[in-house]
């Protein structure tokens, strides 16, 4: 048990919570179909492109905005500093990529988006990329492929001292990066990456203005309104803290006709229930999350008012364990974690039923292991009461067979409280007892790494894309930006390596299925389940889906309202 200034929650509330997990048996199954619930069918051909891999849309329509709420401000605006949704959602929409996600497409494939095409040597080592001309900033600056070269250079890979770099690890296999004319940017690799397109394109990957930031500096851009191409821009103003925020159409965008919509405004809600009441009452058009009880409400009191996407997303529960330091970093006592954790009953606790069994590779990614190879790994399969025996067995023979003391640190936020508690009891249950620590959310973030602050993390995660790159090297190499458990592999390097380099994508597939058995029996990490989502909207607002890797489609330049 850490040394650390508790805050500890009242159990009584959640009883019946506690109580339907105890009571509930592993061993099931569940591979949910993704209903991707769509107004334009993910997977289906697209409208021909008119201009850039633009679609057309002769029935889309012009005017609306879309209304929307976020629990509250992200803690800045700088896009390649911030991880949170809470900044991201409100911002992607005012930046490009050099290429993007096709929208239209959730299983997947990279179209044009600032850069009209591009060609790939056959070493697989040099990227071209051919800009599309007369492209502006929001303040009237013109883009060239200098800007480029700054933010992958400058702001990705070499970020100002004291600024973090979200993309740095993904970015690492680009050796230069140059700009021979003002159209024509070339990526230099230092080995082939079978997932650079990918990494380039995924959302978040936003180009930056380099005379702006030359001009303002760099902190500028964790100010408001940001400075990008996208098909939306915020205005002096059009921020009121802690009451909403808004971005309004880009007159000038490249993209003929487009965006459709007038903007996009978003109210700061923290509480869920008052969003799902402000969407029952037409104050909110758009991005409801509902539980299964509120999506039936919804459907019950808006009929065909209401459309509900379901889908499987890249967002996880799990346990992180101190595998540096005694006792978990004996890997008995970690495997005996893992059986405790009952992943059924969670689902069932914690949402409704709305969630799947997964190992550390996303679900239905293409990428993981088959289920019938996932539940020969602790806490797969099995009834709840096997599974409690085999947990104490493993703690008596790594020298607790009276259990042990490690408390559940977790974040002080609502969506944490729930997994947190049911997971306490599942551990109390097998003799790993203790208290849940509630730590406040500048302190969470600050310690996530400190292994002097806690034992066993519980947190929820999201991978930015459903390529092994995003999956791989920020939670298992030495180093990387989210391993907080501290668990590093030799193996899992050299194998990482050979996977990123790899073309053929069926070798690649068995390279990583190799990299997920080593990483599942490390147990460093015991993943609870992957989120089934859902999402609601106005039926009103059409062309929209939710990609299950959430950033691959937040920019709306396609999106209209009848």
């Amino acid at each position: 048990m850490k040394l650390f200034t508790r805050r500890i929650f009242a159990f009584s509330v959640l009883a019946t919570v506690v109580a339907l997990v105890v009571a509930a048996c592993g061993g099931g199954d569940a591979t949910p179909q993704q209903d991707q619930g769509t107004h334009v069918p993910a997977g289906a051909a697209t409208p021909e492109a008119v201009m850039g891999g633009v679609p057309d849309f002769p029935n889309s329509k012009y005017g609306g905005t879309l209304l929307r709420s976020k629990p509250s401000e992200g803690p800045g605006w700088d896009s390649h500093r911030e991880r949170t949704e809470n900044t991201h959602d409100i911002i992607d929409s005012t930046y490009d990529q050099i290429i993007m996600v096709d929208p239209h497409n959730q299983i997947g494939g990279m179209v044009p988006q600032l850069a009209d095409s591009w060609e790939i040597s056959g070493d697989g080592l040099t990227y071209t990329f051919n800009i599309h001309p007369g492209v502006k900033f929001h303040n009237g600056n013109d883009l060239t492929a200098s800007d480029f070269r700054f933010t992958y250079e400058d702001v990705v890979l070499n970020p100002p001292e004291g600024m973090t770099s979200l993309h740095k690890g993904l970015f690492a296999s680009a050796e230069t990066v140059s700009a021979p004319d003002d159209l024509t940017v070339v990526v230099q690799l230092n080995e082939p990456n079978a997932a650079f397109l990918t990494i380039i394109g995924f959302g978040t990957m936003h180009i930056f203005d380099e005379q702006f930031i030359a001009a303002e500096g760099r902190e500028r851009m964790q100010q408001w309104p940001p400075m990008g191409t996208g098909p939306f821009m915020g205005e002096e103003g059009s921020w009121e803290k802690g009451v909403s925020i808004e971005v309004f159409k880009n007159p000038n965008y490249f993209v003929e006709g487009r965006p459709f919509l007038d903007g996009q405004k978003f109210f700061f809600i923290p509480d869920k229930g008052t969003r799902i009441a402000a969407f029952l009452t037409g104050q909110l058009n758009f991005g409801v999350r509902p539980n299964v009880a509120e999506a039936q409400e919804l459907m019950s009191k808006m009929g065909d008012g209401v459309f509900i996407q379901k889908a499987i997303s890249t967002t996880w529960w799990d346990l992180i364990l101190d595998t540096l330091n005694p006792p978990f970093n004996d890997i008995r006592v970690r495997e005996a974690v893992a059986w405790a954790l009952d992943k059924d009953g969670m689902i069932e606790a914690v949402r409704q039923g709305l969630g799947a069994k997964g190992g550390t590779i996303a679900v239905q990614s293409g990428w993981e292991l088959p289920t019938e190879e996932l539940n020969t790994f602790a806490g797969y399969s099995g009834t709840r009461e096997e599974n409690i025996v085999k947990a104490k067995a493993l703690l008596a023979d790594a020298g607790f067979p009276n259990g042990l003391v490690a408390d559940v640190w977790t974040r002080q936020h609502p969506s944490y409280v729930d997994p947190s508690t049911v997971a306490r009891a599942l551990l109390d249950e097998v003799g790993i007892t203790g208290e849940i620590v509630f730590a406040e959310q500048a302190v969470y973030f600050a310690n996530q790494k400190d292994h002097d602050v806690w034992d066993i993390m519980s947190a929820g995660h999201r991978y930015t894309g459903t390529d092994p790159n995003f999956m791989i090297p920020e939670y298992w190499l030495e180093g990387g930006s989210r391993n907080s458990a501290g668990y590093s592999s030799p193996e899992i390097a050299s194998l990482n390596e050979q996977q990123k380099r790899e073309l053929d994508p069926v070798k690649r597939k068995d390279l990583v299925n190799q990299i997920e058995r080593l990483q599942l029996g490390s147990y460093a990490i015991a993943v609870a389940y992957y989120n089934i989502a859902q999402y609601a909207w106005a039926s009103n607002v059409k062309n929209y889906f939710t990609h299950s890797a959430y950033n691959a489609n937040q920019q709306f330049r396609d999106v209209w309202m009848e």
